[in-house]
């Protein structure tokens, strides 16, 4: 197994958001990836975006809130407690789904979709799961990750019908999606180079495919997927280049193109209540609460405290106490049951929010403290106070941390994001 170090990337996550040799992140909710959510059935990678259900605040009547959040490459998304989305940054491609090509940034308060429970980021597109168990991806179309077939037209705003029906929660890659479905299966489609669909081929599918059963919760990374199963146990396939599969690559692996497109059928890890997956690398929260991460550390992403790979899980916690784990681009930020956000990892651009632009190998101080969810993109990341507000740090290119384009970067939280709370329409 290889394991290659280059550059950090300056430039996804979703659910998230693990995977490929660029680190970047995609968004999974539940990454991707990047997004967790106290509430949601398991989180995903920081990565890839992931929808899922459950609430992240609560109002008072009339009032808007943040239930969901999903942080990519440029852009961010939302789901207020009343099931209305809204998405503000990088829009080349349709990602924020409000009919225009032009970036956005303050959000504008106005809503590109209700009924949703759940959203999940990408590089360049959008996933929600509705109230009624629906699927819908917006944005670009590269490699069928729509799920919309032979279609090749970038949609500019949520489609009207649903690419799949009865999932539960979705976890969205660099240009893949999987989906949860309320059965436990678990279905597949989009970009499959490494084999990320887990279909046991390395051929795209432009709509969803099953490729596993008894699963609770999936995260998704740029080039890689990681399924927590019934049993508490995880399960990776894909891009294992970065050794982010924590395991060695089965008979259908290929060396060529260091993927490996069958998910194994024995736990790489167990006892375990969350995964996430990063640029590179893949994290878990144990049932006890204790934080392990495996794969790349070029940045120190892993926390333990090294610069050096780690190509399977550890046996020791890296950190305790843990509610939820992020896993970003090449950066990690925790989740504590305190509330308090801690990030390590990456920090070129501020994203670990620290008041400082200096790497850290080491898990990080406290940047925040009364949060209920956090999501990590690319190069920023952001935080779902319990009062539902949002707090974001790190990158702000194409006005991805919601403060508008002046600023190149903010290295400490911001102040809480005008454009999402107030009075719902």
């Amino acid at each position: 197994m290889r394991s290659r170090f280059l550059a950090a990337w300056i430039g996804v996550w979703i659910s998230a958001a693990c995977g490929g040799g660029s680190g970047k992140g995609v968004s999974h909710i539940g990454a991707g990836g990047g997004s967790v959510m106290t509430g949601l059935a398991g989180a995903g990678g920081g990565s890839g975006g992931t929808a899922g259900s459950g609430t992240a605040g609560t109002g008072g009547s009339g009032s808007c809130q943040v239930a969901n959040i999903s942080a990519a490459d440029g852009h961010t998304c939302v789901v207020l407690t009343t099931g209305s989305v809204r998405c503000w940054g990088r829009n080349d491609s349709g990602q924020i789904g409000n009919g225009a090509a032009m970036d956005l940034s303050p959000p504008d308060g106005r809503n590109v979709l209700t009924g949703a429970r759940g959203v999940g980021t990408s590089i360049a597109n959008t996933c929600a799961v509705t109230t009624a168990g629906g699927v819908r991806c917006w944005g670009g179309h590269l490699s069928g990750v729509l799920g919309l077939g032979d279609s090749m037209m970038d949609q500019l705003r949520p489609p009207t019908n649903d690419v799949l029906t009865g999932a539960q929660s979705m976890a969205v890659g660099e240009n893949h999606a999987c989906a949860l479905m309320m059965t436990g299966a678990l279905r597949c489609w989009g970009n499959n180079f490494r084999g990320q669909l887990g279909d046991g081929t390395f051929t795209n599918r432009t709509t969803p495919v099953e490729v596993l059963q008894n699963v609770q919760a999936v995260a998704a990374g740029d080039q890689h997927t990681c399924a927590l199963m019934s049993s508490g146990g995880v399960r990776c396939w894909g891009s294992f280049e970065y050794d982010q599969l924590g395991r060695q690559p089965g008979p259908q692996a290929s060396s060529v193109l260091f993927g490996d497109p069958v998910p194994p059928e024995v736990d790489t890890v167990t006892d375990v209540q969350a995964v996430s997956c990063g640029g590179r690398h893949t994290c878990i929260v144990t049932t006890a609460g204790g934080l392990r991460c495996w794969g790349d550390n070029q940045e120190g992403q892993l926390g333990d405290p090294t610069v050096t790979a780690r190509v399977a899980p550890p046996d020791i916690d890296t950190l305790t106490d843990v509610k939820a784990v992020a896993a970003g681009g090449l950066f990690t930020c925790a989740l504590m049951n305190s509330g308090a956000v801690r990030c390590w990892g990456d920090n070129i651009n501020g994203q670990l929010g620290d008041g400082t632009t200096t790497r850290r190998a080491t898990i990080g101080p406290d940047i925040l403290s009364g949060a209920q969810g956090i999501s990590a993109g690319s190069l920023h990341a952001c935080a779902v106070m319990t009062t539902g507000s949002v707090r974001c740090w790190g990158y702000n290119g194409n006005g991805r941390l919601g403060i508008g384009f002046a600023m190149p970067m903010s290295t400490v939280p911001t102040a809480d994001l005008q454009g999402l709370d107030g009075v719902c329409p």
